[in-house]
């Protein structure tokens, strides 16, 4: 209801036609962190310009979809071996094992074998107090020809990069930036429940975002002087990315352009309804939407910072508390 701002049902679809259900205690959100504000916003509930943008009468004004925030992948560290530890015959293996007995480097969620978090920073002295802001995932796999297969990958890319690869044993390397600064947006593209949201990742937008991942990503390219990876053979691939070849290789300046040619979102978004009693927070410390009586939002997007691990688990213990509070405040409130 407009006029006493208070969640009373929600409108859903069934075989074309629209039906509402009416909720005795609350609605409950968990359209995720794109699909929350999206509906937010479309009932009337998000910043000012934006709902007047598309003719929605306001009910609550308030900054949803404007602190979108998600991990930036930087997936240019390949490494080739003379030890054809994950080559093709040890994949046929794997296959072969995990066909028997579903062990082995197939059961691997992601392929990723190896994860470490570090700071950007070149001193990691006692003092530093500072989170880790980098993770590197070592992938137990390897450019293919299917990767020509991909309608993402740039035909330049593809012959001078990768098809080159194509034989030889390896791995592959992600450096993430997992404490971005800089945050994105999520904007209705028309009142049409059914039409995809305008979704803005604004990655790398303050320098200091793009510095940290390629200091870290220099960083870790010292593990692959180490004792362990030289018994393998192991060597950064050396043929240089297409767009970025007037620089020396693996100078920080190769290294600055190859992140802003090819960095990608790492699809952990969160953000986007954040929690707090701040001017840009949209819920409460109970997930309730400031302002509306009867509604929390309860998924990734009440979250008021990304988080430095996979947002999975994050998600997972979200809902938990939130259907904790849910029941503790049932068994306060009468209907």
């Amino acid at each position: 209801r407009r006029l006493d701002k208070k969640a009373t049902g929600v409108i859903f679809a069934k075989d074309g036609k629209n039906e509402i259900v009416r909720v005795k205690r609350e609605v409950i959100l968990c359209a995720g962190a794109i699909g929350s504000p999206k509906l937010l916003m479309l009932s009337g509930i998000g910043p000012q310009e934006e709902l007047a943008r598309h003719s929605i009468d306001p009910v609550q004004v308030l900054p949803v979809g404007q602190a979108l925030q998600d991990h930036i992948i930087f997936l240019g560290l390949v490494v080739t071996t003379t030890n054809d530890m994950i080559g093709l015959s040890n994949l046929n293996k794997s296959i072969e094992e995990y066909n028997k007995t579903r062990t082995g480097l197939l059961t691997i969620p992601g392929a990723f074998e190896a994860l470490l978090f570090t700071s950007s920073k070149e001193d990691e002295s006692a003092e530093t107090e500072d989170y880790p802001d980098v993770e590197l995932e070592l992938a137990s796999m390897f450019p293919n020809e299917l990767i020509g297969r991909s309608p993402f990958i740039d035909p330049v890319i593809y012959e001078k990069y990768y098809k080159p690869m194509f034989g030889k044993a390896g791995f592959m390397n992600a450096v993430a930036m997992v404490q971005p600064k800089s945050r994105g947006t999520v904007h209705l593209t028309n009142t049409n429940p059914y039409e995809r949201p305008q979704i803005n990742p604004n990655m790398l937008y303050y320098t200091e975002d793009l510095e940290r991942i390629v200091n870290g990503t220099l960083k870790v390219m010292k593990l692959f002087n180490t004792t362990a990876m030289k018994a393998i053979g192991a060597e950064v691939w050396n043929e240089k990315f297409p767009y970025c070849s007037q620089f020396d290789i693996w100078s920080r300046d190769y290294v600055t352009c190859f992140v802003q040619q090819t960095a990608f979102p790492g699809q952990h978004v969160c953000c986007t309804a954040p929690m707090g009693t701040h001017k840009d927070a949209v819920v409460d410390a109970r997930l309730k939407v400031h302002g509306i009586e009867g509604l929390r939002v309860m998924d990734a997007s009440v979250m008021p910072a990304i988080v430095s691990g996979n947002t999975y688990a994050a998600v997972l213990m979200i809902g938990a508390k939130g259907a904790d509070m849910v029941l503790e405040d049932a068994k306060q409130t009468r209907y």
